[in-house]
C-alpha cells in the first residue's frame, strides 16, 4: 500500500502514499524509520515536470495556482499542509494567490516558515499578496524574502505575467501609480506572447462581469479598487479593461486570476464576449470553520498545462481530497 502511487482522473500524479504514511505515524512510532527509505524512493521516482511526454517531442509545462491556503484549524499560523503535499517540485511555476498565512508579515519567523515551503526568492515562485499576508503590517519584510517588489512583471516561454498587489491603498499613492503604469506599459508594448496573465488576490474585476455577484462568490470582491488615488474613474472596468481588450484584439489571450476564493465556492471561471477569461481558486470550504454551513465541500487549486512551442494553454481545477485533508490537518 505504501508503494502504490496513483493519479487523479485529471492526470496529476497525486501522492496518496502521503496519507498512508501519516496514518502509520499516528499508529506506531517505529514505522517512521521504516517509511523513510520508502519516501526517498518515491521522491526519486516521481515524475520530472520537465520530462517530455512518452512517445512525443512536445514539451508540456505545468503551473500551479493556489489561493487562500492558510491552515484554518491551526492556531500556529501555518500553511495548509495539503499544498506542499501536492509536490511543488512537479510544477514549473508556483503562483500563490494570496492569504498564504493568517498574519503573513507579522515577523521574520513567520515569513521564514513560508519560505521553507515555497522558496520565495526562486524565480519560479510568485506571490500576489493578500490582506492576511499584509496583516502583520510589515510589508517590507515580504520583499526582503522574495527579493522583488510586491508587484512586478515577467515573461517566460511565451507568456507575460503581471503579479499585482491588490492590497495597496491610498496611503501608498506612489506604489499604486507605479503599478498602474506597469500595467499600461505592458499592455502597450507586449509582443512575442501567446498569453498575458494578471494575477492578484482581491477580485478587483468584479464590476467587469455583468450578472454575477462576486460578493457572494468570492470571499470578498473589491470592485472599487482604484489603480490611482481617490480616483473613481481608475477602477478596473474604467481604466484597465479597455487596455486588456486591446491586447486581446491583437490575438493574445488574456487571463485574470484571483486567489480570494474558497468560502462560498472553491473555483470560478468566466469568459466574456471579448474572450477575456476570469479565473479564481481558493481553499476553506472543507474545514471545520464552514462544516456546519451550506458551503461545506471540497477545496480546489488550479493547474495550467502549457505547450510553449505551440502556445497552447489549458487549465483545470483540481479538487483536494477531504480525506487527505483530514489526516494531514
Amino acid at each position: 500500500m505504501l508503494l502504490k502511487s496513483r493519479s487523479t482522473n485529471t492526470g496529476i500524479p497525486f501522492p496518496c502514499w502521503y496519507i498512508d504514511i501519516a496514518c502509520i505515524f499516528k499508529r506506531q512510532t517505529v514505522f517512521r524509520f521504516a517509511a523513510l527509505p520508502v519516501l526517498l524512493f518515491l521522491l526519486a521516482s516521481c515524475e520530472n515536470p520537465s520530462k517530455q511526454s512518452a512517445g512525443s517531442k512536445v514539451e508540456i509545462k505545468r503551473y500551479l495556482f493556489a489561493g487562500h491556503c492558510y491552515n484554518y484549524l491551526d492556531t500556529a499560523n501555518r500553511i495548509d499542509p495539503r499544498i506542499p503535499a501536492l509536490g511543488l517540485f512537479r510544477f514549473h511555476e508556483v503562483i500563490l494567490g494570496g492569504d498564504i498565512i493568517y498574519y503573513g508579515s507579522r515577523d521574520s519567523a513567520t515569513l521564514l516558515a513560508i519560505d521553507r515551503e515555497f522558496s520565495l526568492a526562486s524565480e519560479y515562485t510568485h506571490w500576489a499578496i493578500g490582506n492576511h499576508d499584509t496583516a502583520g503590517g510589515k510589508d517590507d519584510l515580504i520583499s526582503g524574502f522574495t527579493g522583488r517588489n510586491t508587484f512586478y512583471t515577467f515573461h517566460r516561454d511565451g507568456i507575460t505575467f503581471l503579479i499585482l498587489n491588490t492590497t495597496l491603498r491610498d496611503t501608498n499613492c506612489a506604489a499604486k501609480i507605479a503599478q498602474y503604469k506597469m500595467i499600461t506599459s505592458v499592455c502597450d508594448t507586449i509582443k512575442n506572447s501567446s498569453h498575458m496573465i494578471l494575477v492578484g488576490h482581491d477580485v478587483i474585476w468584479g464590476n467587469a462581469i455583468p450578472g454575477i455577484d462576486l460578493f457572494t462568490t468570492g470571499n470578498g470582491a473589491d470592485p472599487d479598487f482604484d489603480f490611482l488615488c481617490n480616483h473613481r474613474a481608475a477602477r478596473f472596468d474604467d481604466s484597465v479593461y479597455f487596455r486588456l481588450n486591446s491586447v486581446r484584439a491583437r490575438g493574445i489571450g488574456v487571463i485574470c486570476l484571483a486567489g480570494d476564493f474558497g468560502i462560498f465556492t472553491p473555483q470560478f471561471e468566466y469568459r466574456d464576449a471579448n474572450g477575456i477569461v476570469y479565473l479564481g481558486a481558493g481553499m476553506k470550504r472543507s474545514t471545520a470553520w464552514v462544516k456546519k454551513s451550506q458551503y461545506f465541500g471540497k477545496d480546489a487549486v488550479l493547474v495550467f498545462r502549457h505547450k510553449p512551442e505551440s502556445g497552447e494553454l489549458t487549465w483545470e481545477f483540481i479538487r483536494l481530497n477531504d480525506f487527505m485533508g483530514m489526516w494531514l490537518l
